[in-house]
């Protein structure tokens, strides 16, 4: 067959001699089609040098393939998208969107903006929303929820929202972290993190529990408040240094919070762990490689990344999906006191 160029399905059918809806599933690799007729179909495409028009295949699908994931910026209480645990539950939920057939739309704008073309399921920019946390916007995804049930949030599970959370047990979490540093000896032991975030104020519940089930006093003064904004974590952990609290240990409710606060205690002549003891939360990949090696809480950010996908097609598909809370696990390093 001498080459060509073709434009539309229907010639690239008539070529194959197959009727137009034959060449549009062989194309799209249904397996409907006989696989004979599958490769003789894009073996006609392929010397046409057709090319599938994403936006008319779109339009008569009715979807995109297409999901958005909407970074976590919420007000003054921001993670950026540099941040790293935000970079590897990002990458987990590229890779099983991509093994899905799905691309991923990054946005930093949340799609309760005024603006309606900022909502990518107004504007069928895609099938469906992954948000990553809920800061203090909870409210407003009530209501977008409620308008669109095809919303997935990475986030703390609160009672009576109506949209589908995958995140962790961050009770258990701050429990743990506060429980370890308790088995090791530590008396004073601080909490850094915005307990206004709902996972953060899980994780300070955990703190809240643990110090009880040791019969310890709970001392609010030992509390310090942590935005998750990248500048304001190493300010904040230096007005912890400098605060004149007696602590021989820190519950830090991220490991970028903790590694920022290691820092600054260094700096101030005080030693890790000698000094003062210090667990983080997250489990990054740099957690580690820093020196000291930082004990942490593990989140399972493969399968948070996993479950977000599938909860966010099925929602997409009309199916029910509830919220799934994930285990977490104490992993200890020298951070902590402990000899490995």
């Amino acid at each position: 067959m001498k080459k060509r160029e073709v434009r539309t399905l229907s010639e690239v059918a008539e070529l194959a001699r197959v009727s137009e809806s034959t060449a549009s599933r062989a194309l799209a690799g249904s397996p409907l089609v006989a696989e004979k007729t599958r490769k003789h179909v894009l073996q006609i495409a392929k010397l046409c040098n057709y090319v599938v028009n994403q936006n008319a295949r779109n339009l008569r699908l009715k979807q995109t393939n297409v999901i958005e994931v909407v970074s976590p910026v919420w007000q003054n209480r921001r993670k950026t998208i540099a941040d790293p645990f935000f970079l590897e539950l990002l990458g987990a939920i590229g890779d099983n969107l991509n093994a899905k057939g799905y691309d991923l739309l990054l946005s930093t704008q949340p799609p309760w903006n005024d603006d309606w073309q900022r909502n990518p399921l107004m504007t069928g920019k895609a099938d469906g929303i992954i948000l990553i946390g809920q800061g203090a916007s909870d409210p407003m995804i009530h209501e977008l929820a409620n308008d669109y049930p095809q919303v997935v949030v990475w986030g703390a599970d609160i009672p009576y929202q109506p949209y589908c959370v995958v995140g962790s047990d961050n009770v258990e979490g701050g429990r743990l972290a506060t429980e370890h540093l308790i088995s090791v000896g530590r008396q004073s032991i601080a909490f850094l993190g915005d307990i206004k975030m709902p996972e953060i104020g899980h994780r300070h519940e955990g703190y809240r529990k643990a110090l009880a089930e040791a019969g310890r006093p709970y001392d609010p003064d030992l509390t310090f408040s942590v935005p998750f904004d990248v500048g304001a974590v190493h300010n904040s952990a230096l007005e912890l240094v400098n605060s004149g609290k007696d602590f021989d240990a820190v519950f830090a409710t991220s490991d970028v919070i903790a590694m920022s606060l290691i820092s600054e205690l260094i700096a101030s002549g005080r030693s890790v762990p000698e000094d003062v003891a210090v667990v983080g939360f997250d489990n990054v990949s740099s957690s580690a490689l820093y020196n000291p090696g930082l004990t942490t809480i593990a989140q399972d950010m493969a399968l948070g990344g996993k479950l977000l996908v599938e909860k966010v097609l099925a929602r997409a598909a009309g199916e029910e999906q509830g919220s799934t809370l994930m285990p977490v696990k104490l992993i200890v390093r020298s951070s902590c006191g402990v000899n490995l």
